[in-house]
């Protein structure tokens, strides 16, 4: 794994323990440092708002969306008037963040999990039931449940 990294120190009385977080890109850097420059939005309650996609936040503060940013964990009506105020205008791009893509990839991955559990519980060798999967996901690329990648699987099947 390759992480960008963004270092700080979390201060209390007596000590500063040294804290990384990281991203997968220097896009996502910048946002969640933009984030943090609105008035009593550290690291740490950063970390914990950024629950949803950083383009879903982005779209929301950048459509004056505060009932979305409310929705965050630790984000109030105050603070999410205070990010749309200080943020507006100036988080744009970071709406274009591809991570929908990671979404549906990880969703298909479940999809196919799924389906492999299935059909390992049918007694196929799980060797077997991964090349029928795969086979079929080939044949139909636009499947979106695990029911209908099992039905995909039985027609072929099937016919043979």
């Amino acid at each position: 794994i390759e992480l960008v990294p963004y270092h700080y120190f979390q201060m209390s009385q007596s000590t500063a323990i040294p804290v990384l977080i990281g991203f997968k890109n220097d896009v996502e850097k910048e946002f969640f440092e933009k984030f943090i420059s609105v008035s009593g939005i550290g690291p740490k309650a950063a970390c914990k708002a950024l629950a949803e996609p950083f383009s879903s936040i982005a779209g929301a503060i950048d459509g004056g969306n505060e009932t979305f940013l409310k929705g965050l964990p630790g984000i109030g009506a105050r603070k999410a008037a205070e990010i749309v105020a200080k943020l507006r205008g100036k988080v744009g791009k970071y709406g274009l963040i591809r991570d929908g893509l990671i979404e549906k990839r990880k969703e298909h991955e479940d999809i196919k999990d799924e389906a492999l559990s299935v059909l390992l519980q049918l007694q196929y060798k799980k060797s077997e039931a991964q090349d029928m999967v795969d086979k079929a996901l080939q044949r139909s690329p636009g499947i979106e449940t695990s029911e209908e990648l099992l039905n995909e699987v039985y027609k072929e099947k099937k016919s043979t």
